[in-house]
């Protein structure tokens, strides 16, 4: 019984973790309103340079840049927060293994990274090529490591689906019963 409940946290928290994402992919037209080019968070493995952070900050609304500084930044730290333990929860779970678990935080620490750089490039009166050049590759390391996280998630539910012990697995048995 207490690994069910156990396994059904791992759950709640993907599918909280997503419908913070949801919120987020919600406001984003708002913020993106009458900009010509992507948000820095969208870029993912292409990064972007410095005309693309120029042409971002100078065309990017009052309203937008407040929705991004108060509303999408803070839930830009919770979401990558939640997602990361449910990575490690569950990569640990499938595992037993906490040095491969430790993965899961990975997209976490360069999500946070970006975010800074995001403040950073949104507050500064001038903008450098290096700043923006590490906030960039900050921006495809992030992704990477989310593909690398929900690659493993994949392979774990995989493997998982012929085992006993997925949470999936577990919760479709239960209500089975």
């Amino acid at each position: 019984m207490k690994k069910i409940i156990k396994k059904q946290k791992i759950v709640i928290l993907f599918v909280v973790a997503h419908l913070i994402l949801l919120t987020m992919y919600f406001f984003m037209p708002i913020i993106q309103e009458g900009v010509s080019v992507q948000m820095f968070d969208l870029t993912m493995f292409k990064g972007f340079d410095l005309a693309h952070a120029q042409t971002f900050v100078s065309e990017l609304s009052t309203q937008g840049k407040t929705y991004y500084l108060f509303l999408q930044i803070p839930l830009d730290f919770l979401y990558p927060l939640l997602v990361s333990t449910f990575f490690y929860l569950f990569f640990l779970d499938q595992t037993r293994n906490k040095k491969f678990a430790v993965i899961g935080y990975s997209s976490m620490m360069f999500d946070y990274l970006e975010n800074i750089f995001v403040i950073i490039i949104l507050t500064r009166a001038t903008l450098t090529n290096e700043l923006v050049s590490v906030a960039s590759v900050v921006t495809i390391i992030k992704a990477c490591f989310y593909v690398v996280n929900y690659g493993i998630t994949i392979v774990l539910l995989g493997r998982c689906r012929y085992l006993k012990g997925c949470p999936i697995r577990s919760l479709i048995e239960k209500k089975r019963r």
